[in-house]
């Protein structure tokens, strides 16, 4: 599953693409993508969004529209986007959504596994949407040593397992979950609640720099 610097990598790619562009048409072309809402209709609601920004909030990618509108996607294990001229994507049997931008081009969005997500969310519903699932961005620069044991104070469970819990901190996956507690020489099935100060610095050092 791609996690926190890859789908920074794709808001990052996306962007110069995407800002200022205005969404011309959108084809949902699986409808488990946006379930439960009906395809058509997202699809309609889509057309004539202009992007303002393309952020990213955990394993999220956020994309704000003038409108006051975002559309949350998630890529879970096996999404991607591609950049092509209009109608290059229309032979690929694994891309699940098309947008077509006020350029000329498209946006494909290709799932072969066809866990991935979209959601159209309202204005004002991001916020309470996204703070009842993900916890802090451990690469914030507000986010200290002190903020990441209070995150993990009292709790019993393993620290691989309170790091991978998305409700403690955003974007962190197995992978770069591994590697922190690896550089920060902290053992895995360590109580997360049991931390020292000096261990805790060692492993938001070792999330950094994973």
């Amino acid at each position: 599953m791609p996690e926190l610097p890859e789908v920074e990598t794709v808001r990052a790619s996306l962007e110069p693409a995407l800002i200022g562009r205005r969404f011309e048409r959108v084809e949902i072309l699986d409808s488990r993508l946006v379930r439960p809402d009906e395809p058509h209709e997202v699809a309609g609601e889509l057309g004539g969004e202009v992007v303002a920004s393309v952020e990213r909030r955990g394993k999220y990618l956020v994309i704000r529209f003038e409108s006051g509108r975002v559309l949350l996607v998630h890529l879970r294990m096996t999404g991607s986007f591609r950049l092509g001229a209009n109608g290059s994507a229309s032979a690929d049997p694994h891309v699940r959504a098309v947008v077509a931008l006020d350029d000329g081009s498209d946006v494909a969005y290709r799932d072969v596994r066809r866990f991935g997500t979209w959601r159209l969310l309202e204005p004002g519903e991001l916020v309470p949407y996204l703070d009842a699932r993900l916890g802090a961005e451990p690469l914030a620069r507000a986010f200290t040593a002190r903020a990441l044991g209070e995150r993990l104070a009292g709790r019993r469970t393993s620290l691989k397992a309170a790091l991978l819990d998305q409700r403690s901190l955003a974007g962190l996956g197995n992978i770069y979950v591994d590697e922190a507690l690896w550089r920060a020489r902290l053992h895995p099935m360590r109580a997360a609640g049991e931390l020292e100060p000096a261990e805790l610095r060692r492993l938001l050092r070792g999330i950094r720099s994973a």
